[in-house]
């Protein structure tokens, strides 16, 4: 007697298919994104990046192949809190993205932002999936802004004009020394938070006042 098992596996063959279409999709799209996408297992050793990872962080498909660990990529300093934080991750005692330093091959640093998740398998933590974003540009544009408040407060500063900064109620909420000069104050911080309106005279005030919603309208003040 023979016995003859027929299986169909058109439908396994389909499924194996479509799996691995949807793998590629996702492949070819992480490797269009401009942020380093990676995955790393719980000792922190990547097992994916995409192709941003490589030109961030100078390293081949090689040298991650021998073994990349994330830690190798941020500035010794910030080694300490990048292997702390995934695990407070999986204590749940920490969210949201955090900031480091990277680092580059060749020794650059530069500034990122990670932000990560823990990985799953039958409700146990297998690794870690994250997304690293270069804030270079951020950290130059925040640093401009703040030289150039620090130019333009010098310049009110030493401006021999008198000029305040006040709320639509008129009360001063900042005032450069020049003006607490014309005023007769000592001390410029002695003039924050009184209104200016009370040291004019009463009609002087009153036009004041109502002068003032124009000015702001037509941005005079």
């Amino acid at each position: 007697m023979v016995l003859a098992v027929v299986r169909d596996v058109s439908e396994r063959k389909k499924a194996q298919k479509a799996l691995e279409e949807s793998e590629k999709r996702y492949r070819d799209m992480a490797n269009l994104a401009p942020l380093t996408i990676w995955e790393s297992n719980l000792d922190g050793l990547c097992t994916y990046t995409n192709t941003s990872g490589y030109k961030v962080h100078g390293y081949t498909d090689e040298d991650f192949k021998q073994g990349a660990h994330l830690i190798n990529l941020a500035v010794p300093e910030d080694r300490e809190r990048a292997v702390l934080n995934p695990k407070k991750r999986i204590e749940g005692k920490v969210s949201g993205g955090k900031e480091y330093t990277g680092l580059h091959k060749d020794g650059t640093r530069f500034p990122v932002r990670i932000s990560s998740s823990v990985i799953y398998k039958n409700s146990k933590p297998t690794g870690f999936r994250g997304a690293t974003v270069d804030i270079s540009d951020v950290k130059n544009a925040e640093q401009n802004l703040c030289e150039s408040e620090v130019r333009y407060q010098k310049l009110v500063e030493t401006s021999q004009d008198g000029i305040s900064l006040m709320d639509i109620q008129g009360n001063m909420l900042y005032v450069n020394k020049r003006k607490a000069q014309m005023v007769g104050a000592l001390d410029p911080k002695d003039l924050i938070g009184k209104n200016a309106y009370n040291s004019l005279p009463s009609q002087s005030k009153a036009e004041a006042k109502k002068l003032m919603p124009e000015l702001i309208e037509k941005g005079v003040c």
